[in-house]
Order: structure tokens, then sequence, then C-alpha cells
């Protein structure tokens, strides 16, 4: 099956769809990193990730800019930071100056179970040598290297990683209605499902937590990352100050894209809530994702597999088209959204889950009555047809689209399509209309 994926990377179409970022920023609305956390600070008067409810300062390695890390790594900016880690930009000092010097560290908390990290080695590592020349391989982000870390209050497995521009999610914010077109988010897919192609039928690994906040864009130019190092180096390190410990915020805009440079190949990221198929792992572990992405089999507890990633890509294939989320949050603060709520918005979509899948979940009973009655009704939206809601596709190109969807969004992940069966589908290799 190696070859269609092959076939799709070598095609006209593919090599036409490193699109100019000129093509892709319409009227902008880029919102900058510092923006974004200002509005958090308004709302909760919390930084960084003190705004994560788990948050235990202890937990967290306390680093700072200009740092050098394990005598190797200077530390630039702080990037982003996440429930168990913070992300920072750094200069390797050992590598001679004709050699790629930055990289991105991910610092891990003190307080994960050392299983649970070197899980995530296993896996990641498993990625890396499985099969190198896998056409897949290439679009999924794995460590270059990993290396524990003793801060104040413990030891930090830190994982070192290329350095990439941001996630799909943000590249979203600098278009115009967040919506891609079609044949960009075509392009971005057939990227994606090769990578799980090589994930799923090589590696044997389920992602878990695929979202456009952890697919990431390359960085387009040399220059772009240059000019982000010189700001970075020339900036008052700022740090916002708690109980006497130090949190450096994040600068992670970039700034403005290239418009006349090539966007490259994106690449999925974050193998933190992944499992081998069939191994020890548990569904505790991968329920951790998001509500709003949570396939039907984790709500109700029947078996899982590689059909959650399929669930994930479809609701995520609609975002990057439609530029909204296709299970609506209705709720103005979306980390108040549960599991109810989200089995509401699927039935509004889909209809009832079959008996024969409601009745193998060991959470079924938790959502409906002993006649198979979802306990919740008024949560369920009033249905809306997806034809009349893909505003972005002409009439004629929708039928084709919502086939291509349908095979991704059912409640037996069991009839869902497979990564490689998407790969094929016509709807990807329709070219849109110039």
């Amino acid at each position: 099956m190696s070859w269609l994926i092959r076939d799709r990377l070598r095609s006209n179409f593919y090599r036409n769809h490193f699109l100019p970022l000129r093509l892709l920023l319409r009227n902008s609305g880029d919102f900058s990193a510092s923006e974004r956390s200002g509005v958090a600070a308004f709302f909760l008067n919390k930084w960084d990730e003190e705004i994560i409810p788990s948050y235990k300062p202890e937990s967290f390695y306390p680093a700072r800019s200009r740092e050098l890390v394990n005598e190797t790594f200077y530390l630039i900016s702080k990037l982003g930071f996440g429930t168990t880690s913070t992300v920072w930009l750094a200069r390797d000092v050992r590598r001679w100056w004709w050699q790629d010097k930055y990289v991105v560290l991910k610092i891990s908390v003190n307080d994960l179970p050392v299983k649970s990290t070197d899980y995530e080695v296993t896996v990641t590592a498993r990625i890396a040598s499985e099969d190198p020349l896998h056409p897949g391989r290439q679009f999924l982000r794995t460590p270059i290297d990993s290396f524990r870390l003793r801060g104040p209050k413990g030891t930090h497995l830190v994982q070192v990683y290329e350095p990439m521009r941001e996630p799909l999610c943000v590249l979203q914010d600098r278009v115009q209605g967040r919506k891609f077109s079609p044949d960009l988010v075509k392009t971005i897919l057939g990227f994606v499902l090769s990578g799980l192609d090589y994930l799923h039928n090589q590696c044997h690994i389920i992602h878990g937590d695929l979202t456009t906040e952890n697919i990431l864009i390359p960085i387009e130019s040399p220059r772009i990352l240059r000019r982000f190092v010189y700001e970075g180096l020339s900036l008052t390190p700022q740090a916002y100050r708690i109980d006497g410990r130090a949190i450096c915020l994040s600068r992670q805009d970039m700034g403005e894209l290239d418009p006349q440079a090539p966007m490259g190949p994106p690449k999925i990221i974050d193998f933190g809530a992944s499992t081998f198929l069939g191994g020890e792992h548990t569904t505790q572990h991968i329920n951790n994702q998001l509500i709003r992405y949570k396939a039907p089999e984790l709500l109700l507890g029947t078996p899982f597999g590689y059909g959650i990633d399929v669930w994930n890509l479809g609701l995520m294939t609609w975002e990057l088209l439609q530029g909204d989320g296709l299970l609506e949050v209705r709720d103005l603060m979306e980390w108040v959204n549960t599991e109810e709520m989200q089995l509401a918005e699927i039935i509004g979509l889909l209809g009832p889950p079959p008996e024969a899948l409601r009745s193998q979940g060991s959470k079924s009973y938790l959502y409906f009555d002993s006649k198979g009655h979802f306990k919740f009704p008024h949560l369920i939206p009033q249905p809306k047809k997806l034809k009349k809601r893909v505003d972005s596709l002409a009439k004629k190109d929708r039928p084709l689209f919502l086939d291509f969807l349908r095979g991704m969004l059912t409640w037996d992940p069991l009839k869902r399509k497979s990564v490689r069966e998407l790969l094929a589908h016509p709807w990807l290799r329709q070219e849109s209309p110039q």
C-alpha cells in the first residue's frame, strides 16, 4: 500500500500545494502570544501554567531565559506550556557553526510516574526506528534526543526536538473565518493520513490525541527563526512572580508569515497519550483527550482501536474546512463541557447509538436508561443537515466530501474507514476548480 502514499506525495497535485503563504493569508486575524496571555490574565489573574487547574509549582522545572541546561542547551525563549511540561527554544552550544544549532526542549514535570515517561520514550523510539524509509515517517515529529535533568524538587525528563513554527489551530487564526481552502485541506489531510498510515500499520500505535493543536507546521524560512532568536536575546526576560517563584511568560509568536515562502509539510506531535494496540497502556490514559474530540467508544466504554484517530481526524477535517467545530460546545466555558454534552451532540449529528454498541459499553448506564433512552434529552441539539452546513464548498462538491466525512464519523469504530481507505478516497484526489 505504500505505493499509494508515494504516488500521492510525488503527484503534481502535492507538489503544487506546498502553497506560497500569500495564497493562504487573506484579511489576517492574527493574535499574538502576549494578547492571548493577556486574555487569560484578565479573566483568571493567572499566567501560563498557573491557569492549569492541577498546577503545582514544585512539579515544574524553574527554567529561566539565558540558563544553560545540562551544560549543552542555552535557553532563549519559553514557547509554551501544558499540563505536564513547559517548552523552550534553545541553542545547542556543542554544534559547529555550519550545523543546525537551534532546538526545542520539552521539560516535563517531576511527578510523572517513571513508568509513564519511560513508556513515552519507548513509543517515540519505536516510531523513529520502525521503518525510516516509509513515506509517512517524515510527518511524525519524534525527539532528536532525551535526558534526565535534576531540578530543586526532583528529576525531569527533557526531550529535544527540531524547531517548528506553530500548530494548525494558530495558523487558522491568521486566516479569515479560520477557513482553509479545500485544496489546502486536502493537502494537509494527505500528509496527516500518510503519517497515520505509518503509525497504525507499521508501528501498530494509536495516537490518541489527534487535534489541530497537535499538528505543527514548519518554519517557512531560516530568516524567520534567526529574527525570532535575535528578538528573544534582545528582550529583557519577562517573568511573573508568585510565592517567590518566577514564571517566565511564553513567547511563541514568530511574527508574520513570509508571504513568498512555500509552506512545508506539517508534522504530528505529542505521543504522550499514544498506546500500542493490544498493549499494556490503559483506557484511562487515552481518556485524557479533550472532551470535544472524544470518540463514542471512549464515552461509552467499549473496546477501542485505530478508529479513535479516524474519529478525531473527521472532526479536525470539518474544523479546517469550516473554521468551527462540528460538535458545537454550547457553553461559554469550553472546559466545563461534560461527556453527556458530547454524547448529546453526537446523537444530534448521528442519531442514537446502535443497541449492539450501547449494550457492550461499561459506561452506557451513566447516560442511557434500561430502555436505551438518553437520560439528558434536553441537551440534544436540533438536527442540522450537514449538506446545508458545508458552505465552504460548491454544492456539486458537497456529496463527495460528505461521503469522505461520514467514513470517519460513525458510532461503530469498526465501520469507520481505515487511513488507507481514506487516502484512496476520490474527494482527496479531486482538485477544486481554480
